[in-house]
């Protein structure tokens, strides 16, 4: 987008979604939605990402990706698999957990650099996944897709 490698999570339903997937649906968006309100200039990225978590970890839910990613700068990215091993304890017999998360330097957010917001809501082995690109402006955020922000009901 705009000359940036940018990233979209598309999330797909065969059919109808049961109401699990559109309750996961539901916190995923708003995850998304607090993400989109808590960037501006000036804005921390661990603040960002402790908004985009309040609303899984408020429903014990949990998550396997990043809620979100610099995209521009590429360097920082927010904690993966949180609350996955109480929900899931058999990974840990495997080793498999992601291990990424914020760095010990924060980033101060400033107007130009580009973010990917991807929240995920899990809950036992389901799982949902939307979000995309944002870009930090002089006056909050604008989002550079919409498309992907959405669950898609194919057939």
């Amino acid at each position: 987008y705009a000359g940036l490698e940018t990233q979209q999570q598309m999330a797909l339903s065969l059919g109808e979604p049961d109401r699990d997937i559109i309750r996961l649906t539901a916190v995923a968006k708003e995850a998304y939605r607090r993400g989109l309100e808590a960037i501006r200039p000036g804005a921390m990225f661990s603040a960002v990402c402790t908004a985009m978590l309040e609303p899984i970890e408020s429903r014990d839910l949990w998550t396997l990706t990043p809620m979100l990613h610099s995209v521009s700068p590429l360097l920082w990215v927010s904690p993966m698999a949180r609350n996955i091993a109480k929900h899931l304890p058999k990974l840990l017999d495997y080793g498999i957990l992601p291990k990424a998360t914020i760095s010990t330097i924060d980033l101060r957010l400033e107007p130009g650099m580009v973010f990917a917001l991807e929240p995920n809501a899990c809950d036992g082995q389901l799982r949902v996944n939307i979000g995309g690109s944002v870009l930090v402006t002089d006056s909050g955020v604008e989002e550079l897709n919409t498309l992907a922000n959405e669950l898609h009901v194919i057939g």
